[in-house]
């Protein structure tokens, strides 16, 4: 599972506003890169850890991996990967298509 067919989201802080219009734009068809806000930079401090930001690097360049090949490319312990996949999982930026891959959702 190395071939990733869509780019990773955008990820970046913007008021709540923001991603109301983006959903309103979208409902009358005006499409939109694929993004992922925060409300504050301490939220996405919280959740973009530096290890979890090196998994979204790699999967970036790389496209979906298994979770070995993540902690292979990270240098990171397979169950430090497994915690930050599922932590990145439950924000939403990623999905896991069964429990040994990772991909951006």
């Amino acid at each position: 599972m190395t071939d990733q067919t869509e780019p990773a989201p955008r990820l970046g802080v913007a008021p709540l506003d923001e991603a109301f219009a983006r959903l309103e734009a979208a409902f009358h068809g005006i499409p939109s890169p694929k993004s992922h806000n925060f409300i504050s930079q301490e939220l996405a401090d919280k959740v973009l850890t530096p290890s979890r930001r090196n998994i979204i690097e790699v999967l970036t360049n790389r496209g979906g991996l298994s979770l070995a090949e993540i902690a292979t490319a990270t240098g990171q312990a397979i169950e430090g990967v497994r915690a930050d996949v599922q932590a990145l999982c439950l924000a939403g930026l990623l999905c896991q298509p069964d429990a040994d891959h990772a991909a951006f959702s």
